[in-house]
């Protein structure tokens, strides 16, 4: 089961052979109340040597050990772990709400940050895909009446980066509706020429929602909605149209004081400030997210073309191969997902506490992710020097979502 991934030839192999000792240690460790593991997703292995099966099983239970010693930390979350089609681990740490002494499960909601914008930008290339708009296209054809200096930005310059608009609009927090939201944007003066340099801009993901409306006729959340997440059957991420509750959202901490849920904040009518959308602070599980990664980088939602564009936005290679990374988070809520895939390894982590925020989460997990994955690589190759999340500008190193992270 495999199916064509961003430039050339390269895919997306889904179905990768599981060793029956990793099968036994797994099924001897999963732990009974806040995890959701899979045993007959476990397949057994063709014949491979005892020295990798001990790689893999020791790196795994070294990563279950850091999980435990996180959450005594004080991290309350949820991780996902999976290898192929096996779900290695699905488990829940912490809190849900402290003061109400209610455990985290992982069917709770999180604050998922600029991992947004991976939506917002497939959404763009499944309406390019429609033949309803063009990356090529400038943001005057959709505003006619914008500046002629931010009309001339491209929306492939909106996409990767490169239109010189600055990086915030405002505060999370300060209630702008779409009307305010557009006219604060062509107010903005340009940090260069677009397409000259790169710089991290939340305020042209916020421009991109705009154009969706535009050229959808549908709000940017039911866009989205319609176009990525429903045919990827992920119909719980979302603003508003995902249906969540109090009763089912982690509750956000911050220097050990109550943050509260994402509804807890200030939002209008229809969903959250207009400095949000199109970048950040939609709601989403664990698996809800990992699911949605999947669908949409193999061939559910977009054509081969939308999909080349996207794996170029939001893929690279490192020393492990083919890698899909994306993270965001506000000052409290922090969200990652990771895709090795020449190994078909997925590491989902959210978080609601930000003295141990998932990125966080993900350098005390490095270490013995990448024994696992080289475990699993027929030749893997080994850094000379630990990996970082690049080359692009666009991932973890560059981006920890709206606002950077605060201990």
């Amino acid at each position: 089961n495999s199916a064509t991934m961003g430039k050339g030839e390269s895919t997306v192999v889904m179905n990768n052979p599981i060793p029956i000792l990793l099968l036994i240690s797994l099924l001897l460790s999963i732990t009974a109340c806040n995890s959701k593991v899979d045993p007959n997703a476990l397949t057994p292995s063709s014949p491979q040597s005892h020295d990798s099966d001990s790689l893999r099983l020791n790196a795994l239970n070294r990563i279950r050990r850091t999980l435990a010693r996180q959450e005594r930390a004080g991290m309350s979350g949820v991780v996902r772990l999976q290898w192929g089609d096996a779900l290695l681990i699905h488990e829940a740490y912490g809190w849900q709400d402290r003061e109400a002494a209610r455990l985290m499960t992982i069917d709770v909601g999180f604050d998922i940050g600029s991992i947004v914008k991976v939506m917002t930008a497939a959404t763009v290339f499944q309406l390019e895909q429609e033949g309803i708009l063009h990356t090529t296209d400038t943001v005057s054809q959709f505003f006619p009446g914008a500046p002629s200096d931010i009309g001339a930005i491209t929306l492939d310059q909106l996409l990767d980066h490169t239109s010189g608009l600055p990086e915030y609009l405002g505060d999370d927090d300060e209630l702008l509706n779409r009307n305010e939201a557009r006219d604060r944007i062509f107010q903005s003066s340009l940090q260069f020429s677009p397409g000259t340099q790169d710089a991290y801009s939340n305020s042209g993901y916020t421009l991109l929602a705009l154009i969706i409306e535009q050229a959808s006729g549908l709000s940017y959340e039911q866009a989205v909605r319609d176009r990525v997440f429903i045919p990827a059957d992920t119909p719980e991420i979302g603003y508003q149209l995902a249906g969540w509750t109090q009763d089912n959202l982690a509750v956000g901490y911050r220097r050990r004081r109550r943050w509260g849920t994402p509804l807890d904040q200030a939002w209008l009518s229809d969903g959250p400030s207009w400095t949000l959308r199109g970048n950040g602070g939609m709601i989403a599980t664990a698996d809800e997210l990992a699911r949605w990664f999947d669908a949409v980088f193999t061939d559910q939602v977009l054509d081969a073309a939308a999909l080349s564009k996207l794996a170029e936005q939001y893929t690279f290679t490192d020393t492990n191969g083919l890698r899909i990374g994306e993270a965001g988070g506000n000052d409290v809520f922090n969200a990652l997902h990771e895709n090795w895939v020449d190994v078909d390894i997925h590491l989902t982590v959210v978080t609601s506490t930000a003295s141990r925020p998932a990125e966080q989460v993900w350098r005390k997990l490095r270490k013995d992710m990448l024994t696992l994955i080289q475990s699993a690589t027929p030749n893997p190759l080994i850094p000379e020097s630990p990996i970082t999340h690049g080359p692009t500008p666009h991932h973890l190193v560059r981006d920890s979502g709206q606002q950077h992270l605060k201990e």
